[in-house]
């Protein structure tokens, strides 16, 4: 079931976006616009844009967005936030997961943490690959399901997902990180997350949706008919 979507284009009601975001038309996965981190944002920090409303599901849900690095330069980071404490999220006094990819020459990765009260925590390994293409888009699909936190991340050009044991795009959808932290439970708050070290990097988030991740509920038990015709009596014997 979709919670929600957006795709950045028209009028953004429902969000709660750090001055430092907004819609732009230079890059887009789906014209005309994307959620672009502006360029004098400078500070090695990260800037979120947060869906306004709880999940409302218990925090089982599978976000997912497409984000773009338009250089190759060390420290970019784009990705998404899960399980958040408010409806707006920020760097001191909130708490949440976040995964993303950091782009650039020196160690380019995709990584999953926690932020509690403004201090992240790597949860379990780093994945990484050469580097992440300048002026490529990627898609990220972050899943939480009670404990169980993956990311799975593909590369939109060939098609290709991150693997986990070698680092590099091959065929076949697959998670890249699995792991399990209880730290945050619950309904929360879901949205994206951007951070440049220095001005004018070119980061870019698009097409983002919310679906429950619930374990299917409701399922229908089929005995077969020839079952409901026999029972057993006392002796063990079988009857009609």
């Amino acid at each position: 079931m979709s919670i929600t979507t957006q795709n950045w284009d028209g009028t953004i009601t429902g969000w709660n976006l750090d001055a430092n975001l907004a819609a732009s038309s230079t890059f887009s996965y789906s014209a005309p616009n994307s959620l672009a981190l502006s360029g004098s944002a400078t500070a090695a920090t990260y800037f979120y844009g947060t869906y306004g409303t709880a999940d409302g599901v218990g925090g089982n849900c599978e976000a997912s967005t497409y984000v773009f690095f338009n250089t190759v330069t060390t420290d970019n980071k784009a990705g998404l936030t899960a399980r958040g404490s408010a409806a707006t999220l920020n760097n001191s006094s909130t708490s949440q997961y976040i995964a993303y990819l950091r782009c650039g020459t020196t160690s380019p990765k995709a990584q999953i943490s926690k932020v509690i009260s403004g201090v992240e925590t790597q949860l379990g390994v780093q994945v990484a690959n050469d580097n992440f293409d300048a002026a490529a888009w990627y898609l990220l699909k972050l899943s939480l399901v009670d404990t169980t936190i993956t990311l799975s991340v593909q590369r939109v050009s060939d098609g290709f997902w991150l693997d986990d044991t070698s680092g590099d795009f091959i065929s076949g959808e697959r998670t890249c990180i699995s792991i399990t932290d209880s730290t945050l439970s619950g309904s929360g708050y879901w949205g994206v997350v951007a951070s440049q070290p220095s001005s004018n990097r070119g980061i870019y988030s698009d097409n983002y949706g919310l679906i429950d991740d619930n374990p299917a509920t409701g399922a229908v038990i089929r005995v077969p008919m020839d079952g409901l015709n026999f029972r057993a009596d006392l002796s063990g014997g079988m009857i009609g």
